[in-house]
């Protein structure tokens, strides 16, 4: 379901590992969505994961072209040779966001060559079938769940950072009401 946490989550899983760095030698976070388009998600992958101009221009004649006209001239197919080769055994973190399909998890999937032992790749979804397959060992699914109104009602009163929190009793009751169809009213 939507407005859990789940992109919350992988975003600050993938933050603190680029804090960390040196582990990944290609982190990327790609923003996937209903109506995805294959091409622009993999030419997003290559500039996040730093892909040399040299190796996008590599048999092209045509030097008056920049990276970014050589990318949209290429189709899915050499975009992901391009990322394939860039990656392979190579150690990379890549998160998958907000991904509503199969077939946009198996398009991106081809892209990626088996990295180097401790490569990740991180999926967030809303749509159990698209956990189901992208994940080749389904116990590595973890599924988010709302917040129940009383853990909801005492994140609310943290937030605001009063202990005894009062408040008139008509907008305690239109906050708790609101904490009860959203289920998690807020975002860190």
């Amino acid at each position: 379901s939507g407005g859990v946490g789940k992109t919350t989550l992988a975003k600050i899983v993938y933050d603190k590992t680029a804090i960390i760095g040196g582990h990944f030698q290609y982190p990327a976070r790609i923003a996937v969505s209903q109506n995805y388009n294959i091409k622009e998600l993999l030419i997003k992958i290559i500039r996040q994961i730093s892909v040399k101009e040299e190796q996008i221009s590599l048999g092209c004649q045509d030097s008056s072209l920049n990276t970014e006209q050589l990318l949209n001239m290429m189709d899915d197919s050499q975009l992901v040779q391009i990322v394939r080769g860039h990656l392979n055994k190579k150690r990379y973190l890549l998160v998958f966001d907000d991904v509503w399909r199969t077939g946009a998890w198996e398009s991106l999937n081809i892209a990626l060559p088996p990295g180097k032992e401790g490569s990740r790749v991180i999926v967030t979804t809303r749509i159990e079938e698209v956990a189901i397959t992208s994940c080749s060992r389904h116990q590595f699914i973890f599924k988010v769940s709302p917040l129940s109104s009383s853990l909801s009602w005492e994140l609310c009163r943290r937030v605001f950072k009063v202990p005894d929190y009062s408040c008139p009793p008509e907008l305690e009751e239109y906050l708790r009401r609101t904490i009860i169809v959203l289920g998690l009213p807020l975002a860190g």
